[in-house]
């Protein structure tokens, strides 16, 4: 009978312990939704080779410019070359599209105009 008693009470503390860690978790995932958006220029100087768009930022860390990739298209209102936009970004561990030398693939996210 203490055998079991002694079980149930492990069992419980390591219930406890697992729901602690999910509630951890909820709340960076909180923080990262509140981070600027970046500023990048729409560009098409990479197209005679084949690669539609790319999107240009400054790099956050102050270093060299950040060529994005998206991996979806854009919608033709943000297709424009010169364009300033803001918006999030993800990037991808993808192969580089056809015809992109320079550059990393991306999602998009959140685009507007600047």
């Amino acid at each position: 009978m203490k055998i079991h008693i002694l079980f149930l009470a492990l069992v419980i503390s390591f219930a406890a312990a697992c729901k602690s860690k999910k509630e951890g978790a909820t709340s960076t995932k909180e923080t990262s939704t509140t981070t600027p958006k970046i500023i990048g220029k729409i560009s098409h100087k990479y197209r005679a080779m084949g690669c539609a768009t790319v999107i240009i930022t400054a790099n956050p860390d102050g270093g060299e410019e950040l060529t994005l990739i998206p991996s979806v298209k854009l919608a033709s209102e943000f297709d424009v070359d010169g364009m300033q936009i803001s918006f999030y970004y993800h990037t991808l561990r993808m192969p580089q599209p056809e015809g992109c030398i320079t550059g990393m693939p991306a999602e998009i996210k959140d685009i507007s105009e600047k």
